[in-house]
């Protein structure tokens, strides 16, 4: 069964002035999580997956009008932060092994 989340994140980017600064945007957004399929081996990384495209297409999405080396900067880190939530939030034991084997990989 798929279950929407809503996970809070805090996107960073940042800014190329003459020097660097940080801009914070934070956002909610809901993600669809197939609890089912994280209990299999076989399936848990397809869900990640899955989960992580839908983060990565809203940090694109929250990052559109930055340029192309800070939107890259910042939907990365968008990504990691936003993952970092999205998982913790989840709760899952084998979600968070695959997802630290994923950061640490």
């Amino acid at each position: 069964m798929k279950r929407p989340l809503i996970a809070a994140a805090l996107a960073t980017g940042l800014l190329a002035a003459p020097a660097i600064a940080a801009s914070t945007t934070s956002f909610e957004m809901s993600v669809d999580v197939d609890r089912t399929a994280l209990e299999q081996p076989a399936t848990l990384e397809a869900e990640y997956e899955r989960i992580e495209e839908q983060v990565s297409e809203r940090c694109d999405a929250e990052h559109a009008d930055f340029d192309s080396l800070r939107k890259f900067v910042a939907v990365k880190r968008c990504v990691n932060e936003t993952m970092d939530s999205t998982v913790q939030t989840i709760d899952h034991a084998d979600l968070t092994a695959f997802h630290v084997e994923q950061r640490l990989g």
